[in-house]
């Protein structure tokens, strides 16, 4: 489980991809095509206005918590296969 830094990604939704980068306890992401090299993870559910990861519990392969300003949020991911 990680979790991601406040605003990013800004908008992530449901079918898109993200690239996480940096430190596991405070990593970088960022929404990028899915067809891009950098893509990690596809997003297979996000749960609004909840920090609780385990909303994703066997429904992805990880979590990451979002927090930007008073908004807060968790996207269910699933690693991106080649």
């Amino acid at each position: 489980m990680r979790s991601a830094g406040a605003g990013e990604p800004g908008h992530a939704a449901v079918g898109e991809c993200i690239h996480v980068a940096g430190a596991k306890d405070n990593p970088n992401v960022s929404t990028v095509a899915c067809t891009d090299d950098n893509a990690d993870y596809t997003v297979v559910r996000v749960v609004e206005n909840s920090t609780a990861t385990g909303t994703c519990n066997n429904l992805s392969d990880t979590a990451l918590k979002q927090q930007s300003g008073s908004r807060s949020y968790v996207l269910c991911v699933n690693k991106k296969t080649s």
